[in-house]
């Protein structure tokens, strides 16, 4: 009985885990769509954390990482301060991010074509 009900709460608690991180991955997407690009990437971040054993989601999260960090050091290009030291680092943000999307799925051509453009972006 006692394994059980273990077994029970350790199922219990995965899944809230995974729920949370799944809401967290569609806060963090919904805010990407916005141009909220600071909310984007705190709540997609905090998606990769909580991911867990979730490979969509490790994916997803990283690459949509990825993305609110191109999109962002763009922003921050365009500005008219033009902070080009903060864009750098957005830049190199995005390249690490898409560089673990690569990682977790190989044959994501969107994924390696990323990966490309922001490194060359950041050189």
């Amino acid at each position: 009985m006692k394994r059980l009900l273990l077994l029970v709460t350790v199922v219990a608690c995965t899944r809230g885990e995974h729920r949370d991180a799944r809401a967290k991955y569609n806060a963090g997407v919904g805010l990407l769509a916005k141009g909220d690009f600071d909310g984007a990437e705190k709540a997609l971040l905090e998606a990769r954390s909580n991911a867990g054993v979730d490979p969509e989601l490790r994916y997803r999260a990283a690459y949509d990482l990825g993305m609110a960090y191109a999109q962002h050091a763009d922003k921050v290009k365009n500005d008219k301060d033009k902070d080009l030291a903060k864009a750098l680092e957005l830049e190199q943000q995005a390249v690490s991010w898409f560089g673990d999307a690569v990682k977790l799925r190989k044959d994501s051509t969107d994924a390696q074509a990323n990966l490309a453009t922001v490194r060359a972006r950041a050189a």
